[in-house]
């Protein structure tokens, strides 16, 4: 017999500068990220960022290949946040709207695809292992200082993409051939993760 289940989203602080139905993109082409408003049908330009190494930025791997950006809420800092991810090598997380760095990590050849900001504060970061899928990973980094990189991790083939699910309390991640969900440990001065 089937079950229902009924979702209950979390009610945050409305991003009325953003529009009625905002949504973050990654633009390769400039190596930055943008939202646009979708409320209308097409979509409406309402916000552009490119870190910047003047807002505390250190972008070592940056690069040109921004691949994933999200836009969330954060109760710890009491903004929004943007996430974002580029497969050259770097994963980080800016204050909105003073786009000042919150935190950051270089991952080197790993290519992260995914990034995703968890309740208890921490991110999760989910990346591919390059021309090496075999050493494909997800990572749950505590953020609690800005250049702390203290992190547990699982390893998955050619992992491209983590989600948070609210309603179950639990981290879903894609590779190549599994999806995965992992329960996530609530302190952040030591991250840890299992399935």
């Amino acid at each position: 017999e089937a079950k229902t289940i009924k979702f209950e989203r979390a009610s945050y602080p409305a991003l009325t500068d953003f529009g009625a139905k905002p949504i973050a993109l990654a633009d390769q082409k400039n190596a930055s990220l943008a939202v646009y408003d979708l409320a209308a049908g097409d979509p409406v330009l309402k916000y552009e960022f490119k870190p910047q190494t003047a807002k505390g930025f250190s972008l070592k791997g940056y690069g040109n290949r921004v691949d994933e950006a999200r836009l969330r809420y954060s109760e710890k800092w009491g903004t929004y946040i943007m996430l974002f991810t580029s497969s050259s090598g770097y994963c980080g997380v800016a204050s909105y709207p003073a786009e000042e760095c919150l935190w950051e990590a270089e991952l080197g050849g790993t290519s992260p695809h995914s990034i995703e900001y968890l309740p208890n504060g921490m991110v999760a970061v989910a990346s591919s292992g390059g021309s090496a899928a075999e050493k494909g990973f997800v990572r749950v980094y505590s953020i609690a200082k800005k250049n702390n990189n203290k992190y547990a991790e699982k390893l998955l083939n050619g992992s491209h993409a983590v989600l948070w699910d609210e309603t179950r309390d639990i981290l879903w991640a894609m590779g190549y051939t599994e999806i995965v969900a992992y329960e996530v440990g609530d302190d952040p001065a030591a991250p840890s993760l299992r399935m």
